[in-house]
């Protein structure tokens, strides 16, 4: 409620420990950012937020670049086969639709599954399976959007799930509602 602004940055997993601490501490919170340097940036962001003679569009993008060089100068280019550019593999890599068990996502980034979940804990704060849930519920509920004639039992079975209960209870647990009650309020929402 009310009025005021923000401005946002999507990081990639290595950036997140050198910033935010342990990245499973800030799940489901919100917190204010107190890295050194931090106060000063709301400052200046505020300052660009509300500059009177710049209008909307301006004004964003000056927030935007005064955040986008705060992270730079704060987070190192993680160095070549470092644990950190191996998070950066590991949230590209578990976007590919082909992969539906952690045991596949080891074997493709050559690691064990232990190290794996180790890794994902530490610079993206969910295990491997999580990510991989959640590409695959996005991608359900895409699909129920765009088509809605596709049967449920079909999406679940392509996209890996053993049976249709399985992938209803999934999707219960992340979008709070079935896939049947996703399409209908997806088609309900469409114009016209």
């Amino acid at each position: 409620r009310g009025r005021g602004w923000a401005v946002g940055a999507l990081l990639r997993p290595a950036a997140q420990p050198a910033l935010l601490g342990s990245p499973s501490e800030l799940r489901d919170r919100a917190i204010p950012l107190t890295a050194p340097g931090a106060e000063e940036l709301r400052d200046r962001v505020d300052r660009a937020m509300t500059a009177p003679a710049a209008d909307g569009t301006a004004r964003r993008a000056a927030a935007a670049a005064l955040l986008i060089e705060w992270i730079t100068d704060r987070v190192p280019a993680p160095a070549r086969g470092s644990d950190a550019a191996l998070a950066n593999r590991l949230a590209a890599l578990v976007e590919d639709p082909s992969l539906t068990r952690v045991e596949q996502l080891a074997e493709r980034m050559h690691v064990s599954v232990r190290s794996l979940q180790r890794l994902a804990d530490r610079f993206l704060g969910v295990p491997p399976l999580a990510l991989i849930r959640r590409r695959r519920l996005q991608e359900a509920a895409q699909r129920l959007r765009d088509d809605p004639e596709v049967r449920i039992a079909d999406l679940a079975t392509e996209l890996g799930y053993a049976d249709h209960a399985h992938f209803t209870g999934d999707f219960v647990a992340v979008l709070g509602r079935t896939p049947s009650d996703y399409r209908r309020a997806a088609a309900d929402a469409e114009p016209g």
